[in-house]
């Protein structure tokens, strides 16, 4: 899918469906089929593979040929079955404009094009288009950073309830949770972490080409609310460590109740067992075996025992 953008005053409007992209200032190509490609391609922008966006190398990540900037980042987004992802989303930035490319679907991408012109950057240029772009997948993570420590307090509220505590199938299900906010928590640091490489890089581009001394100040700002979302998601990891602590704890008390009632149950029943055993044994001479009330009085003892070994197992507090 091929949708192409420009300059309508202080915003952004998509180009019909077949014009010209010689006046386009941002394309977007969202799992480019070959003629969107080739179209691309005509203006002198080398559209990347998926396997060329997710070469680890930092030259495969962050390059310069001629005067465009490549600079490729990690973002969670979506697949068009609904399947959640993380993939990479390449940002080439080119004198006159900017493309990007991507195989999954982020939501801020989705979002941008209404809102370009309420970004702090505007979009006037395509620098500052890309940096509109880059407040757009911030908020996002933001925002994921948020439903994930949500989901994190529910998971707290559930394991720390006493409904819970004896029930390991929804000790189980909280932990589940942990895994998913986890996973998304993971997602979320990794984005920051490509999203600061790739901002640092066009730093350099800043100070080389822009005559624009607004753009590193709102450089700056960015920068800034990348370090403190990431001090955000190094706290909401150790909250995360923390409950699940706690969840397994209380999945190990369950258990050692478990064991132990098995325990005693077990107990109880060995004494009269032993008395059983004993009075089963096959020898001619026993002489309880020739008393009437031999029968009875077996009986007798060994709830005798069973008794005395629940009571002492009370006394002792062991139930």
């Amino acid at each position: 899918m091929l949708d192409a953008y420009e300059i309508d005053g202080p915003g952004l409007r998509a180009l019909p469906e077949g014009v010209s992209l010689d006046h386009a200032k941002w394309i977007d190509l969202r799992d480019p089929v070959a003629p969107e490609a080739a179209q691309v391609e005509a203006l002198g922008l080398h559209v990347p593979t998926l396997a060329e966006m997710e070469e680890i190398e930092l030259s495969n990540r962050l390059y310069r040929h001629g005067e465009t900037e490549t600079m490729v980042v990690s973002l969670p987004g979506q697949l068009p079955d609904g399947v959640r992802v993380h993939r990479p989303v390449a940002f080439i930035l080119a004198p006159d404009r900017l493309l990007t490319v991507r195989y999954h679907a982020p939501r801020s991408f989705d979002a941008y094009p209404g809102q370009a012109d309420a970004t702090a950057a505007g979009c006037g240029t395509p620098d500052r288009i890309f940096l509109g772009l880059i407040e757009a997948v911030v908020g996002r993570l933001a925002d994921l950073l948020e439903a994930s420590d949500r989901g994190l307090e529910v998971a707290g509220r559930e394991i720390f309830a006493e409904t819970a505590i004896p029930h390991q199938p929804a000790l189980r299900a909280s932990l589940n949770r942990i895994a998913a906010e986890a996973e998304t928590l993971s997602k979320v640091r990794l984005s920051l972490m490509t999203l600061e490489r790739a901002l640092t890089y066009f730093t350099v581009r800043v100070a080389r080409q822009s005559d624009d001394t607004t753009l590193s100040e709102i450089v700056k700002a960015q920068a800034r609310d990348m370090a403190a979302l990431v001090e955000h998601a190094d706290f909401v990891a150790g909250r995360m460590g923390q409950i699940s602590d706690v969840a397994l704890g209380m999945i190990s008390l369950a258990q050692n109740a478990t064991v132990r009632l098995l325990s005693v149950v077990a107990a109880l029943f060995l004494p009269p067992t032993l008395i059983a055993s004993i009075y089963g044994m096959n020898f001619h001479h026993m002489p309880e075996l020739a008393e009437p009330y031999a029968y009875p009085l077996a009986l007798l003892a060994m709830a005798a025992s069973a008794v005395i070994t629940f009571l002492y197992f009370k006394w002792k507090k062991w139930l």
